[in-house]
């Protein structure tokens, strides 16, 4: 065999071992392997189980074989029925939940976490074995159905349906709890059944669990099972919209209206017999009209989805219901969103078209009337948006960037009636009853002073746009002509999907939204990790609502990447390459060099240290930063501010965008020569996340603490930091 390749060796090997295992089989018993393959390779259940239907008819085969055949046709016809619970449940039942595939789902889920993977691929991330996935959560299913419910007793009836699928481990500790727990019973449909303390039946098919305190409840699903029985959910007409959004969704429910109506409309006349506005509401909210509530959450490859509907019959008079319907956002209120904001609430008010014309006096000027309050809110105003933008690379204004857009029916209209309002506050508030003209993005725009802080007011076209920012007032009137949130890569493709079909639509991005709380002392300083986190992450929610259907749509998009942050929480280590903000630097009243005397200094630190203790965070910083001012000069009482904040409870961790400029300052003014206070900054590094500064730092410290007996300090801060560094990055083995 000289020259023959050894794999094509190694196949002729092969096939002469099992040439004579083919000989011996006939065709009849290739067709039962033939349909094993066809099931565990394939997937082709259908296929599957004609062949296993023709081995088991075959009289001229083994008994044996027959008989496997038989139970693999039956459990493979278990499979189909049961790939829709909602085929085996009663048609009329009154409540139906339904989990699927969870094993899938939560992997899917797992993976856009980051946290899931095998030993071995990422050492520095925590990940869950998938195997882990595959063997708790492998079952294919589960469904619940309550068919009857009694006020009085309190107790409803109904059936739970279990496909534990390929979790062989989970049928098996039924099968051997059943026997030693509950008592055997006649069967149901030929399947084994078992009475557990009188209360409840328990039936084993081949595939599923069954169970319900009622046998016939049981004896229903087995002849559905079985391609008999009465109707099925899945054949209920005025369900099947409701029921086919469930899709593949990790858990839905639906609530039936249709049986339980008569019912409560009974209760509600019984109560409406003895109080009138109970008659008035019944009439208001046309109970009969009633046909669902719904709901269902899933897990597709970019988040999570969750939907909440309530459905009415068509020609419906439910009052409420029409009470809240509102127009559509339309794609052009999006377009005057600018990109890059953090989040925005959309909502439709009036539909497009003419109101009442506005009264001029015999200069031609507008006159804004007190009717006129209500023509804007019910009559004028097409849509609402506000929306809010994070400070730019420049830094935090003083003032928010937050902006209202109101597209408006008639301009003028809107124009006099806020000019009007905005003009009424400046006055009242000691400003200019008139607004100053300036020029923002091309555009004329009123300026107005209210209360000391100017509001913008600026009309272009069938919009105008109120803001106390003129950033946000800028990226407003140039949204259209540059870029919107359409264009955003973050909100895209999120916005696009709720762009056309809903009342209210509001969108954040939480990274930019801790960026815009941070700016403004809003959000706590442990926040502040996260928002590189999240920069990509998008929260959304859409209102929808047409002639017989309300839905609340809900989305969680671009999950986050947390193995990272997992592992070193579990390890305990300090929050390491998770792109942590910028370090705040001294405000800019601190740039003034001076030194208080020492007692005023002290004096501080007893009312910062009272402050701290009592929780109130807040008013602590605004002392720490009068410390800072007051001891700008003094190196040492920096440093040792900073070291207490680093050290001491209750400071330790809470304060550190206060230590970090604070030690800062204290390396400036000796020229970064102080081993001591280069501890002191490093320490401050390494509690911010930035282990590789703090460990340049700290050798640093180490080689001017040479000589120093307390430089001991400083070498065992430098191990620890570099065992740190090792064991985030996997340097260090294990």
């Amino acid at each position: 065999m000289v020259g023959v390749r050894p794999h094509f060796a190694a196949g002729i090997a092969a096939l002469s071992l099992l040439a004579p295992l083919a000989s011996a089989q006939s065709r009849e018993e290739a067709r039962f392997y033939q349909a094993y393959y066809l099931e565990n390779e394939v997937g082709d259940l259908e296929g599957a189980r004609e062949l296993y239907l023709d081995v088991a008819g075959d009289r001229d085969l083994a008994r044996d074989l027959r008989d496997k055949a038989r139970a693999f046709a039956d459990a493979l016809g278990e499979d189909i029925a049961a790939s829709d619970f909602t085929r085996l449940v009663p048609r009329d039942a009154i409540f139906y939940a339904e989990l699927s595939r969870p094993g899938e789902q939560i992997s899917m889920l797992l993976e856009q976490l980051g946290l899931l993977g095998k030993v071995g691929e990422t050492p520095e991330r925590f990940g869950v074995s998938p195997l882990l996935i595959d063997g708790i959560l492998g079952m294919r299913g589960a469904a619940v159905a309550v068919t009857e419910f009694d006020p009085e007793e309190g107790e409803p009836n109904g059936v739970l349906i279990l496909h534990p699928g390929d979790l062989d481990v989970v049928r098996g500790l039924i099968e051997t709890a059943l026997p030693a727990a509950a008592q055997p019973v006649n069967p149901i449909g030929g399947h084994p059944t078992w009475s557990v303390e009188g209360e409840a039946f328990v039936t084993l098919t081949s595939r599923l669990v069954v169970a319900s305190p009622d046998r016939d409840e049981i004896a229903g699903v087995v002849e559905r099972l079985q391609g008999r029985g009465g109707a099925s959910l899945a054949e209920n007409e005025a369900l099947q919209s409701v029921l086919e959004k469930r899709g593949e969704g990790l858990f839905s429910f639906c609530v039936n209206a249709e049986p339980i109506l008569p019912m409560i409309e009974a209760m509600l006349m019984q109560e409406a017999q003895n109080d009138p506005e109970a008659m008035m509401m019944l009439s208001f909210l046309d109970v009969r009209s009633l046909r669902s509530i719904s709901g269902h959450v899933g897990v597709d490859e970019d988040g999570i989805n969750l939907e909440l509907a309530l459905e009415l019959a068509e020609g419906h008079r439910n009052l409420a219901f029409n009470l809240l319907r509102l127009p559509h956002v339309e794609k052009e209120t999006l377009e005057l969103i600018p990109e890059g904001s953090a989040f925005f609430l959309a909502a439709g008010l009036n539909p497009e078209g003419d109101v009442a014309p506005l009264m001029h006096d015999a200069k031609g000027q507008p006159v804004v009337s007190f009717m006129d309050f209500g023509r804007e809110i019910f009559g004028n105003l097409v849509d609402v948006t506000i929306y809010g933008m994070p400070p730019d690379a420049s830094g935090a204004s003083p003032i928010p960037d937050i902006a209202a857009i109101l597209r408006v029916n008639d301009a003028e209209r809107s124009r006099a009636l806020w000019s009007f309002v905005l003009g009424t506050a400046g006055g009242a508030s000691g400003g200019a009853m008139e607004g100053e003209s300036v020029r923002i993005a091309g555009t004329n725009v009123d300026r107005y002073s209210v209360g000391g802080m100017p509001v913008y007011l600026a009309a272009e076209g069938n919009r105008l746009v109120i803001s106390p920012s003129r950033a946000a007032i800028q990226g407003a009137l140039e949204a259209k002509k540059r870029s919107s949130v359409l264009d955003d890569p973050v909100f895209a493709d999120d916005a696009k999907k709720l762009a056309e079909g809903h009342t209210l639509i509001a969108m954040a991005n939480p990274g930019r939204c801790i960026r815009l709380a941070q700016a403004f002392g809003e959000a706590d300083d442990e926040m502040a990790v996260f928002a590189e986190l999240l920069d990509e992450t998008v929260v959304s929610v859409g209102l929808e609502h047409t002639d017989t259907r309300l839905a609340l749509h809900a989305r969680v998009s671009h999950i986050p990447d947390v193995s990272g942050l997992v592992a070193q929480a579990i390890r305990g280590e300090p929050r390491y390459g998770l792109g942590v903000p910028p370090r705040p630097k001294a405000p800019v009243e601190a740039s003034v060099a001076k030194n208080a005397p020492e007692d005023e200094v002290s004096e501080l630190r007893d009312s910062f240290a009272e402050l701290a203790h009592a929780g109130d965070r807040s008013a602590a910083k605004a002392v720490g930063w009068e410390i800072f001012d007051a001891a700008f000069d003094d190196a040492n009482a920096l440093n040792d501010f900073a070291w207490t904040l680093l050290t001491v409870e209750p400071y330790e961790g809470n304060y550190l965008d206060l230590a970090m400029p604070v030690a800062e300052r204290a390396n400036e003014l000796t020229d970064y020569q102080n081993w001591y206070y280069l501890d002191t900054l490093a320490l401050c590094m390494f509690a911010y996340g930035e282990v590789e500064e703090a460990i340049r730092l700290e050798k640093k410290a180490v080689d001017l603490a040479a000589g120093d007996p307390r430089g001991k300090a400083a070498r065992d801060a430098l191990d620890r930091f570099e065992a740190a560094l090792a064991q985030a990055t996997g340097a260090g083995g294990g």
